[in-house]
């Protein structure tokens, strides 16, 4: 039988996501997706899939007692893909959030932040690596088309104030999610300190059958 993840690291983009990601999967309880990032609920394609090509991404899996993703697109408020990640669309109806708390609303969430210009320059570099942004591009510049609407979330994913706009997205989330079942967390500061972050998140998984993190965890 099909089984949804217990857990979503959904956001943000460029917030250590993957090496919470890498982290978590240390914990012999625990199974994350294979590969990390499953789209499943902001691409198309992938949704209307359903659930056993959902869980095809956990067939690694033993007896851990909770299974986790993380795709950190998830977080952004009216936005979905057609077939891929290239193929961008703005769903003022439904989006990952809305699915999410319709498929799987007594699901745990995870969501790290940081300082919104530093995670503002860190997706615009990682697009022109990328080859989605022209590498002659400047973040100043790229600021300036969104500010006159030259560039808008409606027509084009690489909006960077648009992305780091946490407040809209943290309230869409908190509108179909209760409180209790988000934990926020700090780039800056649970980088600096990631035993404490890993034992946040295994108290956060309670009353879940969680042994606690051990020592010796590495960031990448």
């Amino acid at each position: 039988m099909s089984r949804f993840p217990d857990f979503y690291i959904a956001g943000f983009n460029r917030c250590g996501t993957s090496s919470l990601h890498r982290l978590l999967s240390f914990h012999p309880d625990i199974c994350m997706s294979e590969p990390k990032e499953v789209f499943y609920f902001v691409v198309n394609d992938f949704y209307r899939r359903g659930p056993g090509y959902y869980d095809a991404h956990f067939k690694h899996a033993g007896d851990e007692s909770l299974q986790g993703e993380a795709t950190p697109s998830y977080i952004y408020k009216n936005q979905l893909y057609e077939t891929s990640v290239k193929d961008y669309i703005w769903s003022e109806g439904e989006d990952s959030i809305t699915r999410m708390a319709r498929d799987v609303p007594g699901a745990k969430i995870i969501i790290s932040m940081r300082n919104p210009f530093d995670n503002a320059q860190s997706n615009f570099e990682k697009a022109k690596v990328v080859g989605t942004e022209d590498p002659r591009a400047t973040l100043e510049g790229v600021f300036e088309e969104e500010e006159k609407g030259v560039r808008k979330p409606e027509d084009i994913y690489r909006c960077y104030l648009y992305l780091t706009r946490y407040s809209a997205h943290i309230r869409h989330l908190l509108d179909h999610f209760p409180r209790e079942q988000i934990l926020f967390l700090l780039f800056e500061d649970w980088t600096q300190n990631q035993q404490q972050a890993m034992n946040d998140i295994a108290a956060f998984f309670r009353p879940e059958p969680l042994r606690c993190f051990g020592q010796g965890c590495v960031h990448e």
